[in-house]
């Protein structure tokens, strides 16, 4: 019989027992990085980024990102020596590179700045600097021509190439300083002498090229290429074209240094340079030898931070009975390492070599640990308080990160079953064995899994593309004038950039507003001049403007600001601006978009207000602009919680537009025109979803226990008792499974992906609250008091990211974790809250009805919002590692 493979189909069991299913995954991987290793070979190169980052981001949660890259390495020269020869070793976009180069961008950032920060700002400060060797880049490398012609070109890069030879030489010195590499993180230390290491018993001609190739072309190299995304620069400061043409140079000088390659063949304006490799050979040499020694362990180099058994201790030891002793993290080292993906805290159960390296040790081994050395000792610690279980470390785990590496072995199952259980079969050797046990045991939990809710990849739009990305001054424009200063600034704000084109390929502007300050009209001329410059060239046919009112407060100084200048802007613009533009959506409306409107007028023809379209869900611009083309910030997306609006079809056919919301625990199905919560689905009622590839519908057979149960009404949730009013039921029915089906048409086959994905994160999330002694209450019976003090009876229900306030079943508001600035609890009474949302000037206050609520209530909502936070800054820390990967 053929296997339907279009068929996408979950039973209960996969989302309700995901974080059982998802932490043993990650686990097995961990705990088998030969499979891993052989598995990660096995990818197409169109999936190595993903997985590179998904796996560092898991094993880096988890501290076990060092024992991998060790394998990976170790395999690498194995198998690539005698095949394909020296050259071929991490080469390319190898999946060995990829992994190296995202983990010591993860955990050497802070070291980064130090060694850095100072000399990269000093180089884009410097506006007389020239480093440009090139001839055929010299005319274009001066924005100001008569300068350029006082000097011939012969004198010009004599100077330059001096230039560059002392710059160069100045970086050079502070990376291989002694004091410096001391801070080195010993875990980049570590993986040059895993390289150093292979490279001596398989390479040893190619020592040089391999390990610099590492420590610059993946560690220093594209910081200092892309220094704003490594934040090696304050965010006031903004590279021009001439520094970051700089920047490159001094990075290929610095590159071949390290490598000992003399430049030549398709560079040879870069000859000039080769002397300064010749001259700084010997130094590159020590500092291989210095970056390769452990200096806190010379006998058992980097076993604590590999979490390797020891044979022997300096230190009292304990163990489980059986004899089995453990190196322990030795305290001391970088105190620049950065541990772990932003927002995760290493687990207290895992070997912590990040904690301890910044002078912390958790409390499991605080007591082991105080007696111990901070230099020589290895102190051993017993094999049960690091227990390698999944449950110390899951809950920080990325949720997307799980659902891709499902996606990814999931998409390669018969890959895993074809290369490694089959090749393996009847083989003898106990790796490979090993190997095929945690094979066949992977293939098992993707079955009980089922597909990856993340049936596609996504390929979101960054609001640093390359569109938005700062531009070259105006001609004439010298540099160090108050012009570019002004013009800098406006360039770093990015109030104003443009992003993909719309569904008709017309180009689309963004405007976001809460960018834009008063000391942008400081100075209109520069204004202009970036107006123009953003636009100008496309504005000759029609194109969309989107006005990001996300987080917008218009002060007094602004508003006159906008007004004083407003008659100068309208006379300035030509008349194709007001023609051409086609529609001005305003995104997420406030109080404040009059004052915007008002300002837009400048741009735009008379019939303006035909041309408005209020947008309240950013989501909605997907019917003019494809949703991975929607170019908002990440912080205005959170702005409008999120929630889908689909087509509901009963199971008896019935159509009703309705918006899906999720709770901690449930479904909730909204009527968008009345704002009533029509029903609400616990997840656990839901057996079974089905959709197919490529549709836009999903199907779901529901259980039917509130039912069963006696409640004609429906289920009660908390203090609410909702009617199901959608499913209409006949109270003397027999609810089959047929009666409890519903299919859930959506607009696209990314909401569909993000719905399932919601429930499956829903699920994940209640499953980690299984495990937790504290569950704190969704609902609250409060006494809100509005502005002029009138009391009024709610229930605040929490959804995953938003604070509700009901009437009972009716929404009367709605504000985002994101948008809620402050709780406090009142000093004189525990139950009594204090709200601050962004929006309003003044703090609300919340009376909760049920005796010692109110502590509750600030607990879980301040969590909420740092939970927030986190994920912010986790997708700055994302956008960085995306953006450096290109840097050459």
């Amino acid at each position: 019989m053929d296997v339907d493979r279009q068929l996408l189909q979950w039973r209960k069991r996969a989302w309700l027992n995901s974080t059982q299913l998802y932490g043993e995954l990650t686990d097995i991987i961990i705990k088998d990085t030969g499979f891993t290793s052989l598995f990660a070979n096995l990818i197409d190169n169109s999936e190595v980024d993903s997985f590179s980052k998904n796996i560092v981001n898991i094993f880096t949660t988890a501290n076990k990102t060092l024992p991998l890259i060790k394998d990976l390495i170790y395999n690498e020269f194995n198998t690539k020596v005698l095949a394909e020869g020296e050259g071929s070793i991490l080469r390319g976009n190898s999946i060995v590179n990829k992994i190296e180069g995202a983990y010591v961008r993860l955990i050497g950032a802070n070291y980064l700045r130090f060694v850095l920060s100072d000399l990269v700002t000093k180089v884009v400060l410097d506006s007389d600097l020239k480093l440009e060797i090139d001839p055929r880049k010299l005319n274009d490398y001066y924005e100001d021509k008569v300068e350029f012609e006082k000097k011939t070109a012969d004198i010009e890069l004599r100077e330059n190439q001096k230039s560059l030879h002392n710059i160069a030489q100045q970086f050079l010195d502070r990376i291989t300083d002694p004091s410096v590499i001391v801070e080195m993180p010993r875990e980049i230390r570590a993986i040059a002498d895993y390289t150093a290491e292979s490279a001596l018993r398989y390479a040893p001609e190619s020592l040089a090229p391999l390990v610099g190739g590492f420590i610059m072309l993946r560690f220093f190299s594209p910081a200092i290429v892309t220094p704003e995304y490594s934040k090696l620069l304050s965010s006031e400061v903004a590279p021009s074209k001439r520094a970051k043409r700089n920047l490159v140079l001094l990075a290929k000088v610095l590159q071949n240094a390290s490598n000992g390659v003399l430049f030549g063949g398709k560079e040879e304006f870069m000859t000039c340079m080769n002397d300064f490799i010749i001259g700084n050979k010997e130094k590159m040499s020590t500092y291989f030898n210095l970056i390769c020694k452990d200096p806190l362990n010379q006998n058992n180099k980097w076993s604590d931070l590999e979490g390797v058994k020891i044979a022997t201790t300096t230190t009292t030891t304990t163990s489980n009975g059986s004899g089995t002793t453990w190196a322990k993290p030795i305290v001391g080292g970088s105190k620049w390492l950065a541990t772990t993906p932003s927002g995760n805290t290493p687990s207290p159960a895992n070997s912590n070599a990040s904690s301890a390296h910044n002078g912390k040790s958790n409390s499991s081994s605080s007591n082991s640990s105080s007696g111990s050395s901070n230099n020589k000792n290895i102190t051993t610690i017993s094999l049960n308080s690091i227990v390698n279980s999944w449950d110390g470390y899951i809950k920080n785990v990325q949720i997307q990160d799980l659902f891709d590496l499902h996606r990814i072995f999931d998409s390669y199952k018969e890959k895993i079953v074809n290369r490694i259980i089959n090749t393996n079969n009847g083989n003898g050797n106990n790796n490979n064995n090993t190997n095929n046990k945690t094979a066949i045991r992977v293939i098992e939990i993707l079955k009980e899994l089922g597909p990856s809710p993340k049936t596609k990849t996504e390929r979101k739009k960054k609001e640093t593309d390359a569109a938005e990305e700062p531009t070259s001054l105006q001609n004439g424009a010298s540099m160090g004038s108050a012009f570019d200063e002004c013009t800098h600034m406006l360039e770093r704000s990015r109030f104003l950039f443009q992003g993909p084109n719309d569904k008709n390929d017309r180009s689309v502007f963004y405007l976001i507003v809460n960018r834009v300050k008063p000391e942008v009209f400081d100075n209109v001329n520069p204004l202009i001049a970036h107006i123009f410059k953003v636009m100008d060239i496309c504005v000759n046919s029609p194109y969309t403007l989107v006005v990001d009112m996300s987080w917008a407060h218009i002060s007094n100084d602004l508003k006159k600001a906008i007004f004083t200048h407003l008659p100068k802007l309208a006379e300035i613009f030509s008349r194709k601006y007001k023609k051409n533009i086609d529609k001005i959506f305003i995104v997420h409306p406030s109080a404040y978009t009059r004052a915007v409107i008002y300002f837009m007028s400048a741009f735009t023809s008379r019939k303006l207000k035909r041309k408005i379209h209020d947008i309240y869900n950013w989501k909605d611009l997907s019917q003019y602009i494809d949703v991975e083309n929607i170019a908002l910030p990440e912080t205005s997306k959170d702005f409008i919680t999120k929630s889908y609006r689909v087509v509901k079809v009963n199971s008896k056919g019935k159509r009703q537009e309705r918006l899906i919301k999720f709770t901690s625990n449930s479904l909730l199905n909204i009527d968008p025109k009345t704002h009533r919560i029509q029903n609400e689905k616990r997840i656990n009622e839901i057996d079974e979803i089905t959709s197919r590839l490529g549709s836009i519908e999903i199907n779901m057979k529901l259980s039917g226990e509130g039912k069963k149960s006696g409640s004609i009404l429906g289920s009660k949730i908390g203090f609410l008792t909702i009617k199901d009013n959608d499913d209409n039921s006949n109270h003397h029915s027999d609810y089959s499974n047929e009666s409890n089906s519903r299919k859930y048409i959506c607009n696209h086959e990314l909401e569909r992906d993000h719905i399932l994905q919601d429930i499956f994160e829903t699920g994940f999330k209640m499953g980690l609250q299984s495990k937790s002694t504290k569950s704190l209450p969704t609902e609250y019976r409060v006494i809100k008091v509005n502005n002029v003090g009138k009391h009024q009876e709610r229930i605040f229900k929490l959804t995953i990211d938003s604070l509700l306030n009901l009437d009972q079943q009716r929404i009367k508001s709605e504000n985002s974790f994101a948008g809620i600035e402050e709780v406090i609890l009142d000093p004189h009474d525990d139950d009594i809250v204090w709200l601050k949302f962004k929006s309003e000037p003044n703090k609300r206050k919340i009376i909760c009805t049920v005796k010692g609520e109110g502590k509750l209530l600030l607990e879980v909502l301040t969590d909420a919002i740092n939970k927030y936070q986190t994920t912010i800054d986790i997708q700055e820390g994302a956008l960085k590692l995306d953006a450096e990967e290109g840097f050459l």
